[in-house]
């Protein structure tokens, strides 16, 4: 597995939500595992195709036997024996079924690709959403050691106001607690930026504890416009992709379980040297024959398999018809969060404006005697819990973005080089 370093993650160079999800297609290895299984589809496609040439096979051998004439004489004669042999069976005609096999593995190899995609999507958004979580976790980190540092300066002043007689026990026990409270929060911030951290280098697919730097960005804004967003999702959704391959298959599985009711017509060729010496001359025959076979009777087993095959079919589609409506559930749980963050954002940022000109106020009055120590703590209480409600607003909208291009599959492409491609013709 490589390193971050050798992936380029360095803390020279801030790394950008494009970067991170580059570097998780190349080193997740759900995404290795899902490669293999395209490339194991493709094998699966030459195998059948193989039906369609002659299989050779070669054979050589040295016999000896014993040749007594005498049983009261224990003297024996041996004779050798040498032979060498070829053969060729080739199928002629077999009503479609290899043909029928063939295209099922080529929807089988479709299907493998996309639940590549799948893989690939499920990725980027684990990749989003834990990118978003720590610049939520830093955000609120910043928002913590600000609300120390003010609390700070606060104790600093009244410790100040005590020390000249000017203020209250009561007051000076109120600001050491408070700073207190707000230290210990700050630890707790500090440690869901660790976490973050942990998770999105988990959600890249690394396994060590690495230090790099990343930028701030933002996802791409959908219109949020249910009907249009299904209507991408129905073509481009890989998970939906995959289910109509699925299907696909399923109909050519019950094709080629009806066609093995066919006969196969089958040509055999084949010549054998034999004799005493291994040298030439020697005794040489051929073989010629055309053969038509077919099963009579297998207890019903072909009837039954058309008939399940039948039934995966009627599967297939029903799944089909049940993933979509899960996803038309999905974008309209997605598209409803996505307008209630936006709207969430607008009151949190016009709350926060108004508890900044409150807290200053009142700050203000504090510093002249004209507010209590009480009505302070309240103002920054209100002013640290409106920058929290505005870091997160701006967040939920980011994550509700995530989920949309993750329910409709836009994603970035990524290209696999030791994938192996069939020609689909």
């Amino acid at each position: 597995m490589p390193t971050a370093a050798e992936l380029g993650l360095t803390a020279d160079k801030a790394a950008t939500l494009a970067d991170l999800e580059e570097v998780a297609l190349k080193a997740n290895p759900a995404v290795r595992k899902a490669v293999n299984g395209v490339n194991m589809a493709f094998l699966a496609i030459k195998i059948k195709k193989a039906d369609f040439l002659p299989m050779i096979t070669a054979s050589a051998g040295h016999s000896r036997t014993t040749r007594n004439t005498n049983k009261h004489n224990y003297d024996y004669d041996t004779v050798g024996t040498y032979n060498a042999g070829i053969n060729l069976d080739l199928m002629i005609f077999d009503f479609g079924k290899t043909n029928a096999a063939v295209k099922q593995s080529l929807e089988e190899y479709k299907e493998a690709v996309q639940n590549l995609r799948s893989v690939e999507n499920g990725v980027i958004f684990a990749v989003r959403t834990a990118y978003f979580a720590l610049l939520r976790a830093v955000e609120l980190d910043k928002v913590a050691k600000e609300t120390v540092e003010q609390y700070k300066e606060h104790l600093d002043h009244v410790q100040i106001k005590n020390d000249v007689g000017s203020g209250t026990p009561f007051d000076l026990t109120k600001a050491k607690v408070d700073y207190n409270n707000a230290v210990l929060k700050a630890n707790s911030t500090a440690n869901n930026v660790s976490i973050g951290w942990t998770n999105l280098v988990s959600a890249i697919g690394l396994a060590e504890s690495t230090s790099f730097s990343i930028s701030t960005a933002k996802l791409r804004e959908y219109e949020l416009n249910l009907e249009k967003l299904m209507e991408t999702a129905r073509l481009s959704e890989p998970g939906l992709a995959a289910l109509l391959t699925t299907e696909n298959a399923a109909v050519l599985n019950v094709e080629k379980a009806i066609k093995d009711l066919y006969p196969s017509l089958n040509l055999n060729l084949g010549a054998v040297l034999s004799g005493h010496d291994p040298t030439l001359p020697m005794l040489w025959n051929a073989t010629g024959a055309a053969s038509l076979s077919g099963t009579l009777f297998t207890g019903g087993k072909k009837e039954n398999a058309i008939k399940l095959a039948v039934l995966q079919l009627k599967n297939a589609r029903a799944s089909t018809v049940a993933y979509q409506q899960e996803l038309y559930k999905k974008l309209s749980t997605a598209t409803l969060n996505a307008e209630l963050a936006q709207k969430q954002l607008q009151v949190a940022q016009l709350t926060e404006s108004q508890a900044q000109e409150y807290f200053d106020i009142v700050n203000e009055q504090y510093n002249v005697g004209k507010a209590s120590s009480l009505e302070r703590t309240d103002a920054q209480v209100a002013l640290s819990d409106a920058k929290a409600k505005t870091v997160s607003a701006i967040y939920d909208y980011q994550d509700a973005m995530a989920l949309i291009a993750n329910l409709i599959g836009d994603f970035p492409a990524a290209e696999h080089e030791d994938i192996l491609k069939p020609e689909f013709d």
